[in-house]
C-alpha cells in the first residue's frame, strides 16, 4: 500500500468508523511520518511506522469507556477488520501519556 493509499484509507474509512464506535474520543489526531528532511542518527534504524496517532479524552473514565467498547466483540471485530486493511496490527503500540509543559 502506498503512503497516499494508507492516508486515504485512514482518513476516509478508519477515522469515521472509530469516531462512530467510540464517541468518548474528544480529539483524534493523525501525524503521518514524512522522512524527507528527517534527522536520524547514523546508527539508528529508520522508523517502522507510518503515523503517530493521538487519541484525546476529557477524562480517564472516557478512555476506559473506549477500552470497554473495544472489548465488545462486535465493536472490536469492526475495528480489527478495518485495521487489517491498512495496518500491521502486530506492530501497533499504544501508550498512555500525560501532557506537561506550556
Amino acid at each position: 500500500m502506498s503512503r497516499d493509499e494508507f492516508i486515504r484509507h485512514y482518513e476516509t474509512s478508519h477515522v469515521p468508523l472509530a469516531l462512530r464506535l467510540f464517541p468518548t474520543i474528544a480529539r483524534y489526531q493523525r501525524n503521518y511520518v514524512d522522512l524527507k528532511g528527517a534527522i536520524i542518527a547514523l546508527e539508528t534504524a529508520p522508523p517502522d511506522f507510518d503515523s503517530i496517532t493521538e487519541l484525546w479524552f476529557e477524562t480517564r473514565a472516557d478512555y476506559e469507556a473506549m477500552l470497554a467498547a473495544n472489548a465488545d466483540p462486535d465493536i472490536g471485530r469492526q475495528i480489527a477488520r478495518d485495521e487489517d486493511m491498512f495496518l500491521d496490527r502486530g506492530k501497533t503500540r499504544f501508550f498512555v501519556v500525560e501532557e506537561t509543559g506550556s
